[in-house]
C-alpha cells in the first residue's frame, strides 16, 4: 500500500523509453485503486543486436526485414545466395540505435534459399529466407 507503481513497456523487440502523463490516480499502489495514463511518446531501445524477423518467410515477391541496433553505427545489410554471392545490397548507411525495417523486393531474383546478413558494431547476424515464385 502506497508504494510507487513502476510502468514499463516491453515487447519482443526490447524495452521502450516513453513519456506519459497521469490522467487519473497518483502512481501509487492502492487496494482497488486506479491510475490512468496517456502515452506521449515512445522510443524503441532494443537491448539485443540482430535480425528480428523476415515476414513473410517463405515469401513470393516481397518480405519485410526487421532488425534492431542497440547502438548507432555503420550498418550493412546484404542478401546472399547459397553460393555466397552478393544478390542485393539492402543497406549501407550510418543508422541510429533502435528498431529498423526494410522491404525486400525479390521480383528480379530467382526462386531459392538466400541468407540475410546484418553487420554493425563489430557484430554479425544472419537469417535464412526462402523465395518461392
Amino acid at each position: 500500500e502506497g508504494e510507487a507503481l513502476e510502468i514499463r513497456l516491453v515487447d519482443e523487440n526490447g524495452e521502450y523509453d516513453f513519456q506519459f502523463e497521469v490522467l487519473e490516480g497518483n502512481l501509487g499502489y492502492e487496494t482497488d485503486g486506479l491510475t490512468v495514463i496517456r502515452l506521449k511518446s515512445i522510443e524503441a531501445m532494443p537491448i539485443e543486436f540482430g535480425i528480428v524477423s523476415a515476414c513473410p518467410n517463405p515469401f513470393n515477391s516481397n518480405t519485410v526485414i526487421r532488425y534492431s541496433l542497440p547502438e548507432s553505427g555503420q550498418v550493412q545489410l546484404n542478401l546472399y545466395d547459397l553460393q555466397g554471392r552478393l544478390a542485393l545490397d539492402l543497406v549501407n548507411n550510418e543508422l541510429s540505435a533502435g528498431a529498423h525495417s526494410i522491404s525486400l523486393n525479390g521480383l528480379k531474383l530467382v526462386s531459392g534459399i538466400y541468407f540475410i546478413e546484418l553487420q554493425a558494431c563489430d557484430k554479425i547476424s544472419m537469417m535464412k529466407v526462402v523465395l518461392v515464385k
